[in-house]
């Protein structure tokens, strides 16, 4: 028996728009800066490692405001603005678009599999779709992009309205999709469009959270090389994200390049800058960081200070003692044992074997997920950014096939899903 999935959609796109731009706007509200909306969806193949399967949430700025896995099966807010300006209505067709995208994932991470003809367990797919807003600049940036096991596998060309496959495998996929051309226009609608509509209303129910900024920590410090001395930068503890970190050599910048920022546990962030000198380089140097929040920019002197410098010092005389110590102690191991010839061997066999006990009971028994309990909600290491919602246009189980018109709450669009079966 074979299965086909249908996705009907029952509205149309100006039903769409229409819905989209209906909520209440505050004429006092001004945004400024750069500001992003994504949504974000991962699919991994195995749940024998009991974590959930799929995870899906929204951001504004890199900060959740929603959150849904196939463990709670539930979409719920993680601000409580969300919670106060969206209705049960929302949340309930949200979690039912949730549940599609789910069931889409499901079958899709199967057939990539079995096309790519990959022997591991464990595989993931990833969706990236989403608008990064400069109200200044009033440029939109607008991303929908597809990635499996951490390489790029899809992304839409919105200028030239056709997806592009960066590797043979989804190059069936990519012929199929640009036939869909009603699906390429929506898609290139909703990003630059759609996209902006709901980032301006959740920005006008979360005032005063969105256009909050957060002043970094910030250090300049040097580190001995073997022949020369790095010179590091490090701010932590701002946000949003876009704050520039620079150093500077007599007030000129020497590290223009950008990169980019990483996440700290209290969604802030944190990134550094480094540079490398000759020890007797005798220039003024310092770390500068700007941003427009910020009513003049940050400026942190070097004191030619060397971190660690001492305690690496006591480091070499305490393993220069220990060394020491540790030859006595095993001369006089030997002198024991040469004293006690007569001594059971059973007593040592008990102790190495207490000795492996310990060491096995020590270790984690799956170092393949060894530090991901820092991803929120206890993601898998898996990010994306997506915006909207993606209903499916599977048409037979051996294609992996692309998403129809979104079919979320967030976007607007009712969606009907019937199984029908074919001999």
């Amino acid at each position: 028996m074979k299965w086909t999935i249908w996705i009907f959609v029952a509205t149309s796109l100006s039903a769409v728009s229409s819905d989209v731009t209906d909520f209440p706007q505050n004429p006092d509200v001004k945004f400024t800066g750069v500001h992003s909306l994504h949504y974000t969806y991962s699919a991994v193949s195995s749940d024998q490692y009991k974590l959930p399967t799929f995870v899906a949430m929204g951001l504004i700025d890199d900060r959740q405001i929603d959150y849904y896995d196939s463990n709670t099966k539930q979409k719920v807010p993680r601000q409580a603005w969300m919670k106060k300006n969206m209705n049960k209505e929302y949340w309930k067709k949200g979690t039912l678009s949730r549940k599609s995208k789910e069931q889409w994932f499901s079958v899709n991470v199967g057939i990539l599999k079995s096309r790519i003809n990959s022997t591991k367990d464990l595989h993931v797919l990833q969706w990236m779709h989403g608008c990064e807003v400069d109200f200044d600049k009033g440029s939109v940036k607008g991303m929908d992009m597809y990635s499996y096991d951490g390489k790029d596998f899809l992304s839409f060309d919105k200028e030239n309205m056709q997806w592009v496959a960066p590797v043979e495998p989804a190059l069936q996929t990519k012929i199929k999709w640009d036939k869909e051309q009603i699906l390429n226009q929506y898609t290139k609608g909703y990003l630059e469009n759609e996209c902006v509509d709901w980032l301006k209303k959740f920005m006008n129910y979360s005032v005063g959270e969105t256009t909050k900024s957060n002043v970094p920590t910030v250090s300049l410090f040097g580190k001995r090389m073997t022949d020369k001395v790095r010179v590091t930068c490090l701010a932590t503890g701002f946000y949003p994200r876009d704050f520039k970190v620079y150093i500077t050599k007599d007030g000129k910048t020497i590290t223009p390049e950008e990169q980019d920022p990483l996440p700290n546990d209290d969604h802030t962030f944190q990134t550094r800058r480094n540079i490398d000198i000759n020890p007797d380089d005798k220039s003024k140097y310092a770390c500068e960081v700007v941003h427009n929040t910020l009513e003049k920019k940050i400026i942190v002197p070097w004191d030619r200070t060397i971190l660690n410098e001492n305690k690496e010092n006591r480091m070499i005389w305490g393993i220069m003692s220990a060394c020491i110590l540790l030859f006595f102690c095993i001369m006089a191991f030997l002198v024991c044992k040469y004293r006690q010839k007569t001594a059971p061997e059973t007593s040592s066999a008990t102790s190495n074997g207490n000795a492996t006990l310990k060491a096995e009971n020590g270790e984690s028994n799956n170092p393949l997920f060894t530090g991901l309990s820092g991803y929120p909600n206890g993601h898998v290491g898996i990010l994306v950014t997506n915006l909207g919602e993606c209903s499916s246009l599977l048409k037979t189980e051996d294609d992996f096939s692309k998403c129809s018109l979104t079919g979320s709450a967030d976007s607007g669009v009712d969606v009907k899903m019937k199984i029908v079966s074919e001999d």
